[in-house]
């Protein structure tokens, strides 16, 4: 998905990437990591995918209370909102359940 930073992001590297840079964002197999290439690069940067929501507004923040909710309902929702989502299942764009994503399942 082709989306924008809401705030700005430094690496270990020292790269630094203001508010408004364009990013494409996808799963990583592991379910665990999501893969960021800046526009124009093919070089991925790997984060965690529950700290996505810190950098791009189509991501939520798992929290403690949205992992026990998940755990207790049977469903859950993906990282990028989508709802219904087994505890071990992919969402329609194959983003992963919150509880595979924190690494629960």
């Amino acid at each position: 998905m082709k989306t924008n930073l809401i705030h700005s992001l430094k690496l270990k590297s020292g790269a630094e990437f203001p508010i408004g840079t364009p990013f494409s964002v996808y799963p990583h197999l592991n379910d665990v990591h999501a893969q960021l290439f800046v526009d124009g690069s093919f070089e991925p940067i790997i984060i965690r995918i529950v700290n996505l929501f810190n950098y791009f507004p189509e991501f939520i923040e798992v929290t403690p209370e949205a992992l026990d909710e998940a755990m207790m309902d049977g469903e859950c929702p993906s990282m990028n909102g989508e709802t219904g989502i087994g505890p071990d299942g992919h969402d329609s764009d194959g983003w992963p359940s919150i509880l595979s994503a924190a690494g629960i399942i």
